[in-house]
């Protein structure tokens, strides 16, 4: 396995980390996330690779969430445990709420009934088989927040660059600082960066296919990556392009979901975005937006709640 020499391993340590500085290139609402990969320490979070048998998706929802018919294949397992990051919280101010109002495209005159219904718990999606656990160890191993900086790579990855950015919040809506954030992806043409994906789509040397960030003081993480290319699956059905998330904090649920793009052909027929209701659907479906200083409609904001393990006083 090669790693980057300067990582530093913390396990079970809560971080303690400054507020983030905003440089002039930084819109003022989306503070950077700097130095991931270099002094986060990332714990015990990964498992051993359970046993593998099948085709390409995983069916392993929570414990939460019931879980969905398998098609008449049989699904790929790999079934990972999560360790726990400590996150802090502070009560949300209104410039907060308009922040988020104005991040996720709402009207000011959005009534209260709204807010609530974004800050309830993210709809839960299957973690399927390729997960970090399982990642080709032949290249470096991702401790960083751009998908698209391969250590020791010259080019570009293929594919559309996009930022994908958004808020960590508890179902109150107040921010929460210091959870991890862990997305994984296939590259442009529809394949992971995985030891079990047999895709025959090649792989992509300048594209990492994972990333992880920390939130910062008020829950907002962000990533560069590329837009994921669809895949066959068994079956008779394609997954459409989708990035997975899996969220880590102490005294809240692990969440894993996924993130859907607007406008995809195979979303309508997809099985595991069908296994969630209509409003469900929506909030895992992100519409694009401009980014400042961008002349293209490249990124995509996807809050996130997580639920507490119990009811606070």
């Amino acid at each position: 396995m090669v790693s980057s020499p300067t990582a530093v391993s913390t396990p079970n340590r809560a971080p303690s980390r400054p507020p983030h500085e905003i440089t002039p290139s930084s819109p003022s609402f989306l503070p950077p996330v700097k130095g991931f990969g270099l002094t986060i320490g990332i714990g015990a979070r990964h498992a051993p690779l359970a046993q593998i048998a099948g085709s390409r998706e995983a069916d392993t929802p929570g414990s939460d969430w019931p879980a969905a018919p398998a098609p008449k294949s049989n699904f790929l397992s790999a079934v990972s445990q999560g360790g726990r990051t400590m996150v802090m919280h502070r009560q949300i101010s209104r410039r907060d709420v308009l922040r988020v109002a104005l991040l996720s495209g709402a009207s000011l005159a959005v009534p209260s009934w709204a807010y609530a219904q974004q800050c309830r718990q993210t709809p839960h999606q299957d973690e399927g088989p390729f997960y970090l656990n399982g990642y080709d160890r032949t290249r470096p191993v991702p401790h960083s927040n751009d998908l698209t900086a391969v250590p020791g790579a010259t080019g570009l990855p293929e594919g559309d660059i996009i930022h994908v950015t958004g808020r960590v919040t508890d179902e109150q809506c107040r921010p929460l600082k210091g959870a991890m954030v862990e997305i994984w992806q296939a590259n442009a043409k529809g394949r992971y960066a995985h030891v079990a994906d047999p895709s025959p789509a090649p792989k992509d040397p300048n594209f990492l296919g994972f990333g992880e960030a920390i939130t910062d003081e008020n829950g907002m993480y962000s990533f560069k990556t590329i837009k994921p290319g669809g895949y066959p699956v068994p079956g008779g059905w394609v997954r459409p392009p989708h990035i997975h998330f899996k969220v880590h904090g102490g005294f809240f649920h692990m969440m894993v979901t996924q993130m859907y793009f607007a406008g995809e052909q195979h979303n309508r027929d997809d099985f595991l975005l069908n296994s969630i209701s209509k409003a469900e659907q929506k909030r895992l479906i992100i519409e694009p937006s401009r980014r400042p200083g961008s002349s293209a409609e490249n990124q995509y904001v996807f809050h996130i709640a997580l639920k507490p393990f119990r009811a606070r006083s």
